[in-house]
């Protein structure tokens, strides 16, 4: 396994290929001869003119439409964060040979753990005001408050970012809400057959961390928790995910 293969990195719930920040950059910079492609999910970023599908097979349609757009058949490596993980997982599931590997951060699935772990009760209101709310970066204040553990003067900074995007792609009511029932609806019959790392963070506010601890289980999947960031590992500690993946990509390459 060299570092010349396609990685495709996919985010979950309201989120989109913008809330990546610098770290697709980052990411290139150790694999330099690999393309890097930020998918969005139907509803979100670039894809936000369409209807999110509650059916994940059509969502996985219409992904590796994409991607085989972009890099034709050559296999994959692929990051998910969240609802984007769960995706992947689901997408492994059906298409193992497109995997060359799967990261999953801080994902969960119905048959594994309890609805109070995959979503915490004390994160409800702060979900519905962030729905309700009118101004971007309002939005992007509390979504931040729920997922992620870094300083507020931080959070700030990154919530006008965000909220700078609302401009080219508005969030709409209705695709959160069919992106919720997506993501209550994913389940695996089996465990995937690909090499599978699991991230999860200890401090996570949205997501019990207990979710990716019993998947990894599972799975018999290597696990990683990170002990101070929140459900936005990426975000929070985009250096530490980068150095596990290297570690990651490289311990796979000493296997092949």
């Amino acid at each position: 396994m060299g570092i010349s293969e396609p990685w495709v990195l996919l985010r979950g719930l309201m989120r989109h290929s913008g809330h990546w920040g610098a770290f697709g950059e980052k990411l290139q910079q150790q694999f330099p001869s690999s393309k890097i492609l930020l998918l969005d999910l139907p509803g979100n970023g670039t894809k936000c003119h369409l209807s999110t599908p509650m059916n994940v097979s059509e969502t996985i349609d219409i992904l590796r439409e994409e991607v085989h757009r972009a890099t034709g058949t050559t296999p994959f490596h692929f990051l998910g964060l969240s609802l984007g993980a769960m995706v992947g997982l689901k997408w492994a599931e059906a298409s193992p040979e497109s995997f060359l590997s799967l990261i999953a951060i801080n994902p969960s699935l119905k048959q594994y753990s309890k609805p109070w772990q995959r979503l915490r009760p004390q994160s409800l209101f702060g979900i519905a005001a962030a729905i309700l709310a009118k101004d971007p970066l309002s939005r992007e204040k509390m979504i931040l408050r729920l997922t992620s553990a870094m300083s507020s003067d931080k959070q700030q900074h990154f919530a006008q970012f965000f909220a700078d995007f609302d401009l080219r792609w508005p969030l709409k009511r209705e695709n959160f809400l069919r992106q919720i029932v997506l993501a209550s609806r994913i389940q695996l019959k089996k465990p995937v057959k690909v090499p599978t790392v699991i991230f999860a963070s200890s401090q996570d506010n949205l997501v019990s961390s207990r979710c990716s601890i019993d998947l990894a289980r599972a799975f018999s999947s290597h696990l990683e928790v990170h002990p101070t960031a929140g459900h936005d590992l990426v975000l929070d500690e985009p250096d530490w995910v980068i150095s596990q993946i290297k570690s990651f990509v490289f311990q796979l390459g000493q296997k092949t």
